[in-house]
């Protein structure tokens, strides 16, 4: 697609609005000890138009007390980055 919109979203009611660039995005990741979580959240943030607009909830499952890299958590691995 070269246009640039989303194929997937055909709800053009608000596309051309101004208020559109300042509604807020969702994001809901479930992460099972996904050591790419952080990198997920540095894309978000990166790609996005305008990053104060997405925010993001992490639900995440790790081994409690584990020493291995896929038990980080997501959050502190990426500010961490």
């Amino acid at each position: 697609d070269t246009t640039g919109k989303c194929p997937y979203y055909h709800y053009t009611k608000d596309a051309e609005r101004p208020e559109a660039t300042h509604t807020k995005i969702h994001m809901l990741i479930a992460s099972f000890r996904d050591r790419l979580c952080p990198r997920t959240l540095h894309n978000a943030f990166q790609h996005a138009e305008n990053p104060h607009r997405v925010y993001i909830r992490i639900i995440e499952q790790t081994e409690p007390g584990s020493d291995l890299l896929d038990d980080a958590k997501c959050w502190e691995r990426y500010v961490a980055w």
